[in-house]
This record gives structure tokens, sequence and C-alpha cells, in this order.
């Protein structure tokens, strides 16, 4: 299970959420994860919830995710995520 919160004023959360719908619904197949994107109260940002039994899988969807949130809040390609 993964989880990525967008918390931002920039940028209107509903529009996002369809954005992130759209590109991982767009590169995994439904018998691979499951997921839900939805907007947070009172439209402060979005959420995303990714469940699978692979972890590579579940590591490939949480950092596309996150290079999608950051394209869409600051318009620029996401840092690469290191973990040590």
């Amino acid at each position: 299970m993964a989880m990525l919160y967008v918390v931002t004023d920039k940028v209107p959360a509903r529009e996002r959420v369809d954005e992130m719908d759209a590109a991982l619904k767009g590169s995994f197949g439904d018998d691979e994860m499951l997921f839900g994107v939805g907007v947070l109260p009172y439209e402060a940002g979005m959420r995303l919830r990714i469940m699978g039994d692979d972890p590579t899988i579940l590591a490939k969807t949480n950092t596309m995710a996150w290079a999608v949130a950051q394209q869409c809040q600051a318009n620029a390609v996401a840092p690469l995520i290191r973990k040590s």
C-alpha cells in the first residue's frame, strides 16, 4: 500500500484529480493494482491511495504519481526519489 497527499492552493484540486486518474489508468492494468484518487476536504489538494501485491509496481506507480503531481503543481520535472 502506498499513499500520496498533495496539499496546495496553486492549482484546482478537482482538475488535478482528473489528470492523476487518467495518467494512472493509462499506465497499468486493472489486475496489477487498485488505486483511488480524491479531493481533500475544503479543496485543499488531492490524495492518492494505491494497493497491490507487487512492490515493484507499487514503487513505479508511486514514483509516477509523484512526477504527475510535480508537473501539475510546479510545471516542472519531479526530482528523482532516492532512498538509502
